[in-house]
């Protein structure tokens, strides 16, 4: 479970309105995302296709998500914050087989339309192969965009699991590009936040 889980609570937890809580999440969000991001990239488990996929997804949705925040009652912001955050908890108890990395069962090598791309990526001594849709990676990161600027979270919860089962990327690469993936959305999110008196300056 991300950070956001924890801190929007403890913000809250200090009489700071629910949108304050979100902008000031989704600030923390950019920093943390930034230093862990720099972290993968050192070990090489970033793929900056997926990256870039998944931000220009996310990057004109985090501002929507951050505007509706503005117009929604705290009510159900805070409704649907805890719903997330049960869903995101409950999920860690799932049991998870995760697919290793390599060509996915029943796919040719080589790609099987124009907006798939295989990327390799070299870690841990072994040399993983993988897809990447782009089409996918954009309505992805237009969800998790919109999500983190409605709630000030970071969306790796939910974008790592995804990113593995549906698109068949390697666990620790589904991490790293998470992680940079989300530092550029997030930073438009908070500015929407600031302009929209969300942030305290």
């Amino acid at each position: 479970v991300g950070g956001g889980f924890v801190l929007v609570p403890l913000v809250r937890a200090a009489q700071v309105p629910i949108r304050e809580a979100v902008g000031t999440s989704l600030l923390y969000v950019v920093f943390v995302a930034a230093m862990g991001g720099w972290s993968h990239v050192r070990q090489g488990t970033v793929d900056w296709v997926l990256a870039a996929t998944l931000a220009g997804g996310a990057i004109p949705t985090a501002p929507l998500g951050s505007l509706a925040a503005s117009h929604l009652p705290a009510a159900l912001l805070e409704v649907t914050f805890g719903g997330l955050a049960f869903a995101a908890c409950a999920g860690l108890f799932l049991k998870r087989e995760p697919r290793p990395g390599g060509l996915p069962d029943g796919v040719p090598p080589g790609p099987a339309r124009a907006y798939i791309l295989w990327r390799r990526r070299r870690y841990g001594g072994t040399e993983h192969v993988f897809p990447v849709d782009a089409l996918r990676g954009l309505l992805l990161g237009g969800g998790i965009g919109f999500i983190s600027g409605l709630l000030g979270l970071g969306g790796g919860w939910l974008l790592v699991p995804l990113l593995v089962r549906f698109m068949g990327i390697p666990v620790p690469v589904a991490v790293g590009t998470s992680l940079v993936a989300i530092v550029a959305p997030a930073l438009t999110g908070v500015l929407a936040h600031y302009h929209l008196g969300n942030l305290d300056p």
